[in-house]
Order: C-alpha cells, then structure tokens, then sequence
C-alpha cells in the first residue's frame, strides 16, 4: 500500500526540519541584492545535484524549446525545484524554495523576510 498524503507531508516536514538543525542565516541590505542571492542559491543547489541551470539556460535562450530542453534535464537528473508559500503564523517557516534530488530534499532556501539587521534569508543543505 502507498503512503498518504498525510505520511508524505509528515516525512516531507522531518527531513526539513532535519535540514534546519544545519541552517544559515544570510543578511542582505537590500532586495535587489537579497533576490540576487536567492537566485545564486538556487543555481549552486541545483549543481549540486547535478543539473547545471546556468549552462542549460544559455543553451536554451536561442532554442524554440527551451522549457522542453530544462524540463527534460531536470527529470534525467532527478532535479525538482518548487516555491511554496504557506500562510499563517504556524507554517510560515516552511515558506521558500526547495530543491529536491529524487524525491529528498536537497536543498531549502527560506523565503527572504525582514529582520533586525535587514533582509534575511535562511537556507540549509544536505
């Protein structure tokens, strides 16, 4: 029998809590700059698990199917990136950018947020 819903959410919420306990917090004095790094962030998590983005967009810029050719590397790779955002105080923790390498997650990268010291981003990797 599968697992449910419910298990995947419960194993998906362990292991990035697990992540967590590695975790670094990044302080950026603005948004362009913030941004930037959470773009860098993803290109060196997504080589990490062997999927060099930068190269596959400069190869895709002058294709008319450059979202087929990122799609089909991605799944040769077992690479998965998705942007979740959950509302409400209790889950807010959980907003960012995974990065997955067959279904374990490889990477987070925390939702840029505001702090003391100006904006931050909290990211951890297997």
């Amino acid at each position: 029998m599968g697992d449910t819903l419910g298990d995947l959410k419960s194993r998906d919420i362990d292991n990035l809590q697990f992540l967590l306990d590695k975790k670094q917090t990044h302080v950026y004095r603005s948004a362009t700059e913030a941004y930037v790094a959470v773009g860098e962030m993803v290109r060196q998590a997504a080589l990490r698990g062997g999927l060099d983005l930068k190269a596959l967009m400069d190869m895709s810029i002058n294709s008319d199917d450059g979202g087929d050719m990122v799609d089909e590397a991605m799944e040769q790779t077992g690479v998965r990136i998705e942007t979740r955002e959950y509302k409400g105080s209790i889950d807010r923790w959980r907003s960012g950018i995974y990065v997955y390498k067959n279904n374990e997650i490889l990477a987070f990268i925390g939702a840029v947020t505001k702090g003391a010291f100006g904006l931050t981003i909290e990211t951890a990797y297997a």
